[in-house]
């Protein structure tokens, strides 16, 4: 498939079903705390018994754990490849609470908030451990963090210094990704079933 010209993979994704981009409204009303789906014990419980945080990726096919100890440890499992990814940070300086992607490859993590009431949003890749840092204002604590289907947003919600709740969406590619992953492409219908990221032309 790689071998493929790129028109022939264009013309071939004519063809195909793909997920229908999830709305701004849809990613509201999913992520509300009261909607959130509970993981089950059994699907982690053998591969890391007593996480701190443990939650479902936007289309369920993955799950992450993350463990605040002397490792500070991230595992990502990946449900639909059966893979297991991990990852250990040397310093944990972030609030306990994280996001997956529907990839399963990208997390996001929140750094503690300063005295200025802004943190920064880390969005980092598993496997390459490249990272993407993102200032936000406003938030005293942060409750959530959760990836849009097409993982090109999250949603982050908390509360800020009166305790009144915020909740924001906030872009986490460039417009230019935005408008490739909104396009009709073989490519990206790949990607959406979790095949692989991107061909190259």
């Amino acid at each position: 498939v790689t071998l493929m010209p790129k028109d022939v993979r264009d013309y071939l994704s004519q063809f195909l079903e793909f997920n229908n981009p999830e709305t701004d409204q849809r990613f509201i009303e999913r992520t509300k705390p009261e909607r959130q789906k509970r993981v089950p014990e059994e699907l982690y419980k053998d591969i890391f018994p007593v996480p701190n945080v443990v939650r479902f990726c936007p289309i369920r096919t993955g799950i992450i754990l993350l463990e605040i100890d002397v490792d500070n440890k991230i595992t990502i499992i990946d449900r639909n490849q059966n893979k297991i990814f991990s990852q250990n940070l040397s310093v944990w300086s972030h609030l306990p609470v994280i996001g997956l992607s529907s990839s399963c490859r990208l997390h996001a993590t929140c750094s503690i908030p300063s005295f200025l009431n802004s943190l920064e949003l880390r969005i980092q890749h598993i496997i390459t451990k490249q990272y993407k840092d993102i200032q936000i204002f406003d938030f005293d604590d942060v409750q959530s963090i959760d990836f849009n289907a097409q993982d090109t947003h999250v949603m982050v919600r908390g509360t800020d210094h009166n305790k009144n709740k915020l909740e924001r969406i906030i872009q986490i590619v460039s417009d230019q990704e935005l408008l490739q992953k909104n396009k009709k492409t073989f490519d990206t219908f790949l990607a959406q079933k979790g095949i692989c990221k991107k061909f190259s032309n």
